[in-house]
């Protein structure tokens, strides 16, 4: 499971054993982590108003910017990417 610490610009990995592991913290006011087919998490920037892509191998990409605060993320059925904001 993966949680975001809007205040602490942080996302946090909650293992089946209990141990917290910080996965990201390089986003200002992470707001939603969807994680898609081939196990990539997707974090919404609520402040700085992109969308990140953290592949399995650890590296992270801008995916697309310009939405005013965006607060929530999914996939479709199909696997396309939804936004709110």
């Amino acid at each position: 499971m993966y949680v975001t610490n809007q205040s602490g610009d942080s996302v946090t990995k909650i293992k089946a054993s209990g141990e917290h592991e910080t996965v990201y913290t390089d986003i200002s006011a992470p707001a939603s982590i969807p994680i898609d087919a081939d196990d990539n998490i997707y974090i919404s920037s609520y402040h700085d108003n992109y969308i990140l892509k953290i592949t399995t191998n650890g590296k992270s990409q801008k995916i697309s910017d310009g939405y005013h605060t965006p607060t929530g993320i999914a996939f479709s059925n199909s696997g396309k990417l939804l936004i709110t904001n």
